[in-house]
């Protein structure tokens, strides 16, 4: 599936584009970005799951108060 963003920036900067072939490719040839770039992918995917279960929380936590209303 083609992914699609759409990036500001702040001052004027080259944009580089890495297919996931790229990548592979990458990470194969380069043990120490190998483990760089998983470290950061696990420390994004902690903070995405910690937001997602502070959002179940809030919406479980409003839900409970609204029903006893």
């Amino acid at each position: 599936d083609e992914r699609y963003a759409t990036v500001s920036t702040v001052t004027e900067c080259e944009l580089l584009e890495l297919s996931s072939e790229d990548i592979n490719r990458i990470l194969d040839e380069d043990p120490k970005s190998a483990a760089s770039f998983y470290k950061n992918l696990a420390k994004m995917l902690t903070n995405r799951l910690r937001k997602s279960n502070t959002d179940v929380l809030k919406l479980t936590t409003a839900l409970s108060l609204a029903l006893d209303e």
